[in-house]
């Protein structure tokens, strides 16, 4: 689809890389909040996917039926039937339901999208990547020279945007020989002063380097130091609701797993009810009192969590986010596709902290991503 010389199939790259990042920079001068503003830039996309399906017509092939098929079969059985149970009750709360399943709806969202449009490339990722990258290396040394606080984030938080500079920084490895693009890139990845976005590009660029032997005499290091600094900033102690400690998090999520019945463990806790935990850490105790103030809903539920595998493991059940994981351990192990081990360790590592397909920004790029990796059947390195 055309609109003049513009693709129209590139408009959620462009939403992501290029007008987030700019209503970003207008908020940083301002020093106004266009968040939701930002976000509503996604309901062009969702307003035009029935058309852009219409026109297209959109076959699907067996296999994609029957997995079309088990994801309503799976989704009407795990949260459709007992929304109509659960929704007039009391005690049910709506935010929590939908900060749940909107990941799903990215999901059908970014699969259609795709399977209309199969016209986003590397290439399209390598060029929002060294946009984004490039404002980002501008406004850091424009921060610098002033004076002020140099952590910040354009598009949204620096983690964040962190992820769409290293999907740019996989697609440019893939189709671009230029080092300078890949100096660019790698250079706004460390600027975001993101620990675990610089350990996922230690780790992407392991795989494609040649001589890793050398490569982890001199970086290991600096792989060390990261680690350390991770560890310390997830540290983050209790008293600020944007920087609380990550391993009150995990510890809190342990206690409550030991503690479920088994066909919670097994099978999920449905979202929007909230979860009966018996051991309830004071750290985390006044996390979720204030954090429930600020958003008027009462108890523990799973997006508090943050965490993706955290998430997952709460709402579809362990067996279902262990086995995930040990099936992109398994495909980083044996695949010889350089791509899919950076992106497959990508969502692995991210996943630990950030919600991932949760999140609106970063959710579509990185499903995109995966159709295009995986829909095109590019399994080997070229």
């Amino acid at each position: 689809m055309f609109l003049g010389t513009y693709r129209l199939d590139k408009l959620p790259i462009t939403i992501a890389f290029y007008l987030y990042p700019l209503i970003g920079l207008i908020s940083l001068i301002l020093g106004v909040n266009f968040g939701p503003l930002k976000d509503l830039l996604w309901l062009i996309p969702f307003a035009l996917l029935p058309l852009v399906v219409f026109q297209n017509k959109i076959k699907l092939t067996k296999r994609e039926l029957t997995l079309v098929y088990i994801l309503i079969l799976y989704f009407s059985l795990k949260f459709f039937l007992p929304l109509l149970i659960n929704f007039n009750l009391p005690y049910f709360y709506w935010p929590p339901f939908i900060m749940e399943i909107k990941g799903w709806f990215f999901l059908l969202f970014s699969y259609f999208w795709f399977k209309a449009n199969r016209g986003i490339e590397y290439e399209d990722f390598v060029k929002g990547g060294l946009f984004l990258g490039k404002l980002y290396i501008l406004v850091f040394f424009i921060l610098i020279v002033t004076g002020n606080h140099f952590r910040f984030g354009l598009g949204s938080e620096s983690n964040y945007d962190g992820i769409l500079i290293l999907l740019a920084y996989l697609a440019c490895l893939k189709s671009s020989n230029n080092r300078k693009d890949k100096i660019i890139l790698s250079l706004s990845t460390l600027i975001t002063l993101s620990r675990t976005g610089i350990i996922c590009w230690l780790v992407i660029t392991f795989f494609f380097i040649k001589r890793k032997a050398l490569f982890l005499i001199f970086l290991a290091p600096v792989f060390l130091f990261a680690m350390i600094s991770l560890f310390i900033s997830a540290r983050g102690g209790v008293g600020n609701l944007e920087n609380a400690d990550r391993f009150i998090f995990w510890g809190q999520a342990f206690l409550y797993l030991k503690d479920i019945d088994t066909l919670t463990l097994l099978l999920g806790h449905f979202p929007g009810i909230e979860m009966r935990v018996e051991n309830l850490l004071p750290s985390f105790s006044w996390y979720i009192n204030h954090f429930g103030e600020k958003n008027n809903i009462t108890g523990v539920h799973s997006f508090i969590f943050h965490g993706f595998w955290l998430r997952m493991a709460i709402t579809c059940g362990i067996p279902f986010a262990v086995g995930i994981i040990l099936w992109c351990v398994k495909r980083i192990l044996y695949s010889k596709n350089n791509i899919e081990k950076g992106y497959l360790s990508l969502l692995i590592l991210q996943g630990f902290s950030l919600a991932l397909f949760h999140l609106t920004l970063v959710s579509i790029p990185l499903l995109l991503f995966a159709f295009m990796l995986y829909g095109k059947d590019d399994r080997v390195d070229n």
